[in-house]
């Protein structure tokens, strides 16, 4: 093959160029933008694809934070069982205090009495850094969400339906009630009762 040949058939395999790979490739400008026209029902179905495509990752996302909420609260009220049993403690803490007080003159029990109450002090303070936080209840409007009567009585100086013996505390951890306080409610004479005494 002479020299002159050579170069003919390299400026012919140059004239030719890439010859197509693939259908794809065959398609003109204009074929390519006839495939986005679309019939009314064909913009309906992938309307209706993409509305469930949302739908379907908005929920995935909703799951997840779900989740997260779930494990966070489960981490959260995970002492919740253990924090529970030393309310006992501490309730065993006050009686004692109670019944100290009552024969606190002989200085060596005023002493005990108050090493007790330091160690109640304490005790209290490292479940309050749990999350527990005692209720204050007497004195307060009954609330059957936070506490549990185990009787009523009849009362002059205590309004109608407030909290006027407290025999147990009542107890939260964070904003989850752990105890309720158990109490004696007052109640003030029937209204019909105290206008029929006006009438007499």
């Amino acid at each position: 093959m002479t020299q002159e040949q050579t170069e003919n058939r390299t400026e012919k395999a140059a004239g030719e160029g890439p010859q197509p790979q693939g259908p794809h490739e065959e398609f003109t400008a204009d074929q390519q933008l006839d495939l986005n026209d679309q019939t009314p029902e064909q913009a309906s179905e992938e309307a209706s694809y993409k509305e469930k495509f949302y739908y379907a990752a908005a929920e995935l996302e909703n799951s997840k934070k779900r989740h997260q909420r779930e494990k966070e609260q489960m981490a959260k009220y995970a002492t919740e069982t253990l924090l529970q049993s030393l309310l006992e403690v501490i309730d065993n803490f006050e009686r004692t205090l109670t019944a100290i007080s009552v024969t606190e003159d002989s200085p060596a029990v005023k002493n005990i009495k108050i090493g007790i109450e330091m160690v109640h002090k304490q005790f209290l303070s490292i479940l309050e850094q749990q999350g527990v936080k005692q209720l204050s209840s007497l004195g307060a409007p009954f609330n059957p969400n936070h506490h549990e009567a185990l009787s009523f009585e009849e009362s002059t100086e205590v309004p109608h339906m407030h909290v006027m013996k407290e025999y147990y505390k009542g107890y939260l951890l964070f904003e989850r009630l752990l105890r309720p306080a158990k109490v004696v409610v007052a109640k003030s004479e029937d209204k019909t009762e105290v206008e029929a005494n006006r009438k007499i």
